[in-house]
């Protein structure tokens, strides 16, 4: 939860700007309207809090191999 704007509004608004960015949310709500939201928006994978360190280095590999 972030002030003034949330992670689907930036995700949104820095692929606006930056079409080719690869964006990974990060988040603890992993509820699955909000995971289809971040999909349609453009991000390459979301990661579930807790992760594991090998969680997230595989949902990196998987959107930058994209």
């Amino acid at each position: 939860i972030m002030p003034g704007m949330d992670g689907l509004e930036t995700a949104r608004l820095l692929l606006q700007e930056h079409p080719e960015a690869r964006i990974l949310m990060v988040s603890s709500l992993a509820y699955d309207d909000t995971i289809d939201e971040a999909r349609e928006i453009g991000a390459k994978g979301f990661v579930y809090k807790p992760f594991h360190q090998e969680d997230v280095l595989n949902s990196l590999e998987q959107a930058v191999g994209d």
